[in-house]
């Protein structure tokens, strides 16, 4: 059975906020590296796959030991969290799954499913939560850009 885009446009909506998100959060992660590292590891950075950006950002925040990015490491902490939902969704499929319950009552449920973790999977309920949230991610990562900008002196 082929899923359709007509046929499935709320869960298209769902992904595509939270990919679209994560998209942000990815080119904010950049652009914090190049704000608040002191040498020229944004090339390099640029590489680097969002977990180890990520990464790579708390290990400068927390050796700079200073009180004014600690909002950013809080919202670190948040997309770190976020990201194995990002990685689910992006990677694996929409499935159905089809369960029997007593007297052979037969119940159908649209998840998004790893391919190789069979427990791990996402409802729509759940992916639109993790859009909503992502979304917040990003906004809030995009205002630390506004405060790394400040703190270096160029704000825009």
């Amino acid at each position: 059975m082929t899923i359709t885009l007509d046929e499935h446009q709320h869960w298209a909506n769902g992904i595509g906020k939270l990919l679209l998100a994560f998209a942000g959060i990815e080119a904010a992660t950049l652009e914090l590296i190049q704000l608040i590292s002191l040498s020229k590891i944004h090339d390099s950075a640029t590489r680097l796959q969002l977990h180890q950006r990520v990464e790579l950002l708390l290990e400068i925040c927390e050796g700079l030991d200073t009180p004014d990015h600690q909002p950013l490491i809080a919202v670190l902490e948040k997309v770190k969290g976020l990201q194995s939902t990002r990685n689910l969704v992006a990677h694996n499929p929409l499935v159905i799954e089809i369960s029997v319950h007593p007297e052979n009552v037969f119940l159908a449920k649209e998840v998004i499913r790893s391919r190789q973790n069979r427990n791990k999977r996402i409802t729509l309920e759940e992916l639109q939560d993790a859009a909503k949230y992502a979304e917040v991610l990003e906004r809030q990562l995009f205002q630390q850009v506004e405060a790394a900008r400040t703190l270096r002196g160029t704000a825009t």
